[in-house]
């Protein structure tokens, strides 16, 4: 059960085309990925912390409490994915006259269409976190509050430029359909898991 963001495999598909429209200065040096030659206090209390809540548990019990944060994790990565696209069509608009309102108009959607799936996700997390009764909900909340100083830990780490040639602002536009349709697939996955989330305390 270790390893800092499991979830990062899941969202290979739209990140792919968010990641271009940023300038990110630590992965042009080598060094985003390696966690062994960058402190980050935040992950190892945040490892610490659930190492702590899960001890005493049984093995279903525990797979209860990781699943909860696995799958918050990736709530929080795709809320981060979305700001992400928010800034990336605001420069785009800034920039692009002629785009200015098809990539609004079209963001507008997508971002409706998304954030109502993630409401969906949000609720059957608190929902699987209620269900539950062999953890205080006090001490399930304060692991997600762990997680989300990891993730802020990490993203402080890492510039983000957006770009705003014509070319990525373009082809931002035309990938709204495919990172909508992966992004909402995501989430509605996520709370299925969530929802399904059953053990006896």
């Amino acid at each position: 059960m270790t390893g800092i963001f499991p979830h990062r495999l899941f969202l290979t598909a739209f990140m792919a085309v968010i990641i271009p429209f940023s300038v990110q200065a630590q992965e042009a040096s080598g060094t985003m990925d390696d966690d062994a030659q960058v402190e980050r206090p935040a992950l190892i209390e945040m490892e610490k912390y659930t190492g702590e809540l899960l001890q005493g548990l049984t093995p279903d019990q525990a797979q209860y409490i990781y699943e909860i944060r696995i799958n918050f994790g990736v709530i929080r990565s795709i809320s981060e994915a979305k700001k992400q696209v928010a800034s990336a069509v605001n420069a785009c608009g800034e920039h692009n006259e002629d785009l200015k309102e098809p990539i609004e108009t079209r963001f507008q959607a997508w971002d409706e269409a998304v954030s109502n799936t993630e409401e969906q996700a949000e609720a059957a997390l608190e929902e699987a976190i209620q269900r539950q009764a062999f953890r205080p909900v006090a001490r399930v909340n304060m692991l997600l509050d762990k997680i989300d100083a990891a993730f802020d830990e990490r993203d402080s780490q890492v510039e983000k430029v957006p770009v705003t040639t014509y070319e990525a602002c373009d082809k931002l536009l035309k990938s709204m359909d495919e990172t909508q349709g992966s992004m909402t697939s995501l989430l509605e996955q996520t709370a299925n898991t969530l929802n399904g989330l059953a053990i006896e305390s």
